[in-house]
């Protein structure tokens, strides 16, 4: 072998290692992926002009905290011109950024599209310098071709609220609208403090997230805010419940609202409904309830947790007020007249617990108070003719109700 190829051959090992070096170099450095979505087909949605949400939500899994953008690239004559990226305002995405690593779910909101044309926007989710695009086009026409009528518009389409915050929401063009919450349990939709029916107030019930959908009443169009909710500094979401009161005094046929202060969702028992009945709350909101005094006395009205870890109780004591539970009593009403099928509540007005008997069961049936109450019964009206309804209290005292079935 002569020097000349011995050199040769050397040099060749030399830079076979050195390759070899490098690689494996390039593997040590290699790290998990900043971002990593589960289903790489979500990053490319297509939907027509009357959606209101995206095709799909996207998971992904990020190494740290992460923030997102959306935007609109220029088209036509202002691509020509270079004009900058653009933030839509007909597409958003809850949640909007995230404070650690961890797994998440966006929900993609977006705006009816009445101009005909189709839209894209760019949704960049952004993680130690790594990014991930999501693609979402609307066409210009529904399903069947046609382009959506200039709709309805909602004054916000992203709220952040903490527990026990309330928002008035409302129609831009003062279209009447009906609200809707897709999660009670966190959002609750409550009518308009002056009734107006193009507006509602959105009152944060409890941690999470929700969608508001206004729908016009024809049923034209719809839109969406997106709402989240958080504890805030001071409140929501603690393991001990706490009722707000914790005593009550009421008089017969009186009621009182009774909520726990953290805004727990809770279970409310009475000791004693004959005396303290628990209703829902008007509202639906799973932390407080309505007590309704039924007769004179006392119970105990006992909140408790889901996973039953916390409890608290609230003493209720009922009077008879300067007017009325004396030893005469009073239905409320004392005429009827109403069809076969149709039945109503037929209640002691002074709210003593009476015993109900009809005078014809085959035309007026006597039920029990939907919530059992033992001043009120449920009268239905089950064949033609006519009936005398008698309430008796304990005392012997009585009062009678004259029914007519038509």
């Amino acid at each position: 072998m002569t020097k000349k190829s011995f050199k040769l051959r050397n040099m060749a090992a030399i830079a076979i290692c050195f390759a070899g070096i490098t690689i494996l170099s390039g593997c040590d450095k290699e790290k998990t992926p900043a971002i990593s979505v589960s289903d790489n087909n979500n990053l490319t949605q297509e939907v027509y002009a009357d959606n209101l949400q995206g095709k799909s939500g996207v998971n992904f899994t990020t190494a740290g905290a992460w923030t997102s953008s959306i935007s609109t690239a220029p088209s036509g004559k202002s691509a020509q011109m270079k004009e900058t990226k653009s933030t839509p305002d007909w597409i958003s995405i809850s949640p909007d950024a995230g404070k650690e690593a961890g797994s998440y779910t966006i929900a993609i909101t977006l705006k009816t599209n009445t101009t005909g044309a189709d839209r894209t926007a760019t949704i960049t989710i952004s993680c130690n310098g790594s990014d991930v695009a999501i693609t979402v086009t609307q066409k210009g026409v529904k399903e069947d071709g046609t382009v959506p009528e200039a709709g309805i518009g909602l004054e916000t389409n992203n709220v952040s609220l903490t527990v026990g915050d309330s928002l008035i929401l409302k129609e831009i063009s003062g279209k009447p609208v009906t609200f809707m919450s897709s999660n009670s349990g966190v959002v609750a939709v409550r009518p308009h403090p002056d009734g107006y029916p193009h507006a509602c107030e959105i009152y944060a019930v409890s941690v999470g997230n929700a969608v508001i959908t206004a729908t016009a009443t024809d049923g034209s169009s719809a839109t969406t805010c997106t709402v989240t909710v958080t504890k805030g500094s001071g409140g929501g979401g603690t393991t001990t419940v706490q009722l707000d009161p914790d005593v009550m005094s009421l008089t017969v046929g009186e009621s009182e609202i009774l909520k726990e202060i953290g805004s727990q969702t809770v279970t409310f028992i009475s000791s004693n409904p004959g005396v303290a009945a628990v209703r829902p709350h008007p509202d639906g909101y799973p932390h407080a309830c309505e007590i309704y005094a039924a007769s004179v006395g006392n119970a105990v009205i006992t909140a408790t947790v889901a996973d039953g870890s916390s409890m608290a109780t609230c003493t209720v004591t009922v009077t008879k007020g300067n007017g009325g539970g004396g030893t005469t009593i009073q239905l409320d009403p004392d005429v009827v007249s109403f069809a076969v099928g149709e039945s109503l509540i037929l209640k002691e007005i002074g709210g003593q617990p009476v015993t109900f008997t009809s005078g014809n069961s085959g035309v007026v049936a006597i039920l029990p108070h939907p919530d059992g109450y033992p001043h009120a019964c449920k009268i239905s009206a089950v064949g033609v003719g006519n009936t005398v309804i008698t309430a008796t209290a304990d005392d012997g005292s009585t009062a009678t109700c004259t029914v007519t079935v038509k």
